[in-house]
């Protein structure tokens, strides 16, 4: 039995870093559109048994109609193979009102889940046990007495610990003769976070591994880490993968983009890469503008003052185009102090005191309280 494991779509991200084209559709939508179109081809052609999507269709909560159109056709696509989706914390509505995972539970187009629970989804192989750990909302231990005046960290590693009981109490339902996966959305220790701007550790749960991999998975599909990635586990344990993200959000995600495709009969997996549309950071010589072709571009060129007065920043972002950019997304011009070297120079053979005498007399706001500041400075140099 074939899998295809993907998370983290966020469609409507990232149009800032695109440009209407003559239809009037956002270059960075076109995107996105085109690698789920390609993820839909890569499911037939390997002729995987279901697909498990594993969390945060939307860049929030309230797609527009036109985004939640597009999806919903997205997911027909797939048919006659069975589509499992999950909540991520992007599709929460922490009102507790219909969300967009919930809206396409009630079209039966995909099976989805908002609560830790086992699903039994028939394929063409066989029935897969798919155990569901959705984001685990916060709101709904608040609403306890108990929990309402624990500090946010602590309330956490309860939530944490909870969420591993229920993940081993599923598992040990599970029929042993079947294949059974465990998708997750969430922070597991020991994965390197991607740019997902609301991944602060010390505001969400942090999954223990041994609470998920376990031997009564065949294989542990992770989303909400943008950075693809496989976690360390013994021998025995299933493999536990982050799939990442399908497309660059931002420039903190330089990483390869794609998809997973996990045999369960074998246990082993692959990555595959989908092409995404590059973004390159670039220090640039005016002189020598380089060949960038179909990339989102951020320039910084570092030069004197004298020579920063005659660059246009406008005059490059026109070069960068010609050059074949997809979409600039800025230049930014530093000017280097021209002392720089030669401070540094001199440093080098300063003592610290030296070192820090210097400094205080090139900041006009301490030049005046040199004389008490290095006396300061000489009683720390004694107790060190």
């Amino acid at each position: 039995m074939r899998i295809l494991h993907l998370g983290d779509i966020h469609l409507g991200s990232g149009l800032q870093y695109g440009k209407d084209d003559e239809g009037g559709m956002n270059s960075r939508l076109r995107d996105w559109l085109e690698s789920m179109a390609t993820i839909k081809i890569l499911a037939f052609e390997k002729k995987v048994d279901a697909v498990i999507f594993a969390g945060d269709a939307f860049k929030d909560r309230k797609p527009t109609p036109q985004l939640l159109s597009y999806f919903i056709s997205w997911l027909k696509s797939f048919n006659p193979i069975p589509v499992v989706m999950i909540v991520g914390n992007h599709d929460l509505n922490g009102d507790g009102s219909m969300g967009p995972v919930d809206l396409i539970g009630s079209l039966s187009i995909a099976y989805t889940s908002n609560k830790p629970e086992i699903l039994r989804i028939p394929t063409r192989s066989g029935v897969l046990q798919v155990v569901t750990m959705p984001t685990f909302s916060r709101s709904t231990f608040l609403q306890q007495d108990e929990y309402k005046d624990v500090p946010i960290d602590e309330l956490n590693t309860i939530m944490a610990d909870k969420a591993g009981q229920i993940i081993r109490y599923l598992a040990d339902q599970l029929d042993p003769k079947l294949h059974s996966i465990l998708t997750l959305h969430g922070t597991v220790s020991g994965s390197v976070n991607g740019s997902e701007r609301s991944m602060m550790m010390a505001q969400e749960p942090i999954f223990a591994l041994h609470d998920i991999a376990l031997p009564q998975f065949d294989y542990v599909a992770l989303a909400h880490v943008h950075k693809h990635q496989e976690l360390p586990t013994l021998t025995g344990q299933p493999s536990v993968v982050y799939s990442g993200s399908i497309e660059r959000v931002d420039f903190g995600e330089m990483e390869d983009k794609g998809v997973v495709l996990a045999d369960l009969e074998t246990r082993k997996w692959e990555f595959v890469d989908l092409d995404t549309r590059p973004f390159v950071q670039i220090n640039l010589d005016p002189d020598d503008i380089p060949i960038v072709s179909g990339s989102v571009v951020k320039a910084t060129i570092k030069t004197d003052i004298e020579t920063a007065k005659t660059i246009s920043a406008s005059q490059i972002t026109k070069q960068l185009y010609a050059a074949g950019a997809s979409f600039v997304a800025g230049v930014q011009i530093e000017v280097e102090r021209e002392t720089r070297a030669r401070d540094a120079e001199m440093t080098e053979h300063m003592s610290i005191p030296e070192a820090i005498a210097r400094y205080f007399e090139q900041q006009p706001d301490l030049k005046e309280r040199k004389d008490r500041l290095m006396t300061k400075v000489g009683e720390l140099e004694v107790v060190a």
